[in-house]
């Protein structure tokens, strides 16, 4: 039995920024006392792609434990001024050691993930998807940041078609599967009196990636964050799913840095 600690969202960057201090010596020392064996992030770690790298490099060395880590959307935003596009630094993380580029053995599960992305398909239904498209530029900074030179759907699709692989190849072991972004769109957050953020759930995840995961019975564990609101884990469609997220301080339950490093962190036995 192995015993693995699971989060998302950390931003470490931006919530030092809101909280005016570093905190990232604060949240390796809180690590080092979890009696965990493993420690998984789901995606938007400490800023840019080196950020990210960095900063798992120094938990793996200041705290012994075992780092695996995908990236989130931040972790592949270039600078404007950068005239690197968001493949260069996807690269990067993906060739690092610790990146879950390839299934991996932890316990008794496989771990299959990777980033993931969207397609609008979680979209507001009544809304054309070209218009999710046309207005991105105006609402999410995805469209400045994050420069794949290629359509949000394509970079999706390439995800989709190597999780495809790894999933038929050990689709009789148990599976966890962790990419960043909602599969299910009872995880997404509506708005009342939000027009913006309900028509920005197009830019949240991908119906087509819980699709995939559900034809697979062997997959117990499904782990993403993306969405700032924390979820716990719950049953859904026959799966524990992990949505624990970090996120920033205004959307922490209440503010001190520790507790809620405790209260978005789970353990699990792999």
């Amino acid at each position: 039995m192995l015993k693995a600690l699971i989060m998302s969202d950390l931003h470490l960057d931006i919530n030092e920024e809101l909280l005016g201090r570093s905190v990232t010596s604060e949240f390796i020392n809180w690590l080092s006392r979890k009696s965990c064996d493993v420690f998984i992030i789901a995606g938007d770690l400490a800023g840019e792609a080196l950020d990210a790298i960095e900063l798992v490099e120094r938990i793996q060395a200041e705290t012994n434990k075992d780092v695996y880590f995908i990236a989130g959307n931040h972790d592949v935003w270039v600078p404007e001024d950068n005239k690197e596009n968001s493949w260069n630094s996807y690269d990067l993380m993906y060739n690092h050691p610790s990146y879950i580029n390839k299934p991996i053995k932890l316990g008794g599960h496989t771990v299959i993930g990777d980033m993931g992305w969207y397609d609008y398909s979680l979209g507001l239904q009544h809304v054309p998807q070209i218009k999710f498209k046309e207005e991105k530029k105006h609402i999410w900074k995805d469209a400045f940041y994050a420069r794949w030179e290629m359509d949000d759907e394509d970079v999706l699709n390439k995800m989709l078609k190597n999780w495809r692989v790894d999933l038929e190849k050990y689709k009789d072991n148990p599976v966890m599967f962790i990419n960043h972004f909602i599969p299910y769109k009872e995880f997404l957050t509506w708005l009342p009196d939000d027009d913006k953020m309900n028509f920005c759930q197009a830019y949240m995840g991908s119906n087509r990636i819980g699709q995939l995961v559900d034809r697979y019975q062997n997959v117990d564990y499904v782990v993403f964050g993306h969405t700032h609101k924390r979820h716990g884990v719950v049953e859904h469609h026959g799966k524990k799913v992990i949505c624990q997220p970090f996120g920033y301080v205004h959307n922490w339950v209440g503010n001190n840095f520790v507790e809620e490093l405790d209260k978005s962190s789970v353990m699990i036995d792999l």
